[in-house]
């Protein structure tokens, strides 16, 4: 029930008009993407996916780098994910961010938002 997983279409290519989307292409395959905005000094970043077969290789942690590359002039970054998807919260953590809240969306999904300040 996460917003990345009900996201219609029409909301996707909406999202062009003011998100930059980068990708990971290995042999014309996509095989990780991210997508990112800033607004009022913070940059939100959303839809880190990488394939299933391509996971636990760092292409997670490169996408977030070059997003965060992207928008350097940010104060902050944040990104939200489900409180279930331990190994995403575990990246996350690693790669410096914390969370500071949590939303209940029903009594089965929990999202937890983390952010990381710049230090640049």
């Amino acid at each position: 029930d996460i917003p990345p997983l009900t996201q219609s279409l029409e909301e996707i290519i909406g999202d062009f008009a003011n998100h930059i989307f980068l990708k990971v292409v290995e042999e014309g395959v996509i095989i990780g993407s991210i997508r990112g905005y800033e607004d009022s000094g913070t940059c939100y970043i959303g839809r880190v996916i990488v394939a299933d077969d391509y996971q636990n290789r760092g292409i997670g942690t490169q996408l977030l780098d070059l997003m965060e590359k992207e928008f350097k002039n940010a104060k902050r970054y944040e990104l939200f994910t489900g409180k279930k998807s331990v190994r995403n919260l575990y990246l996350y953590r690693k790669l410096g961010y914390e969370e500071f809240k949590e939303v209940e969306l029903n009594d089965k999904t929990t999202l937890v938002f983390l952010e990381k300040i710049n230090e640049s």
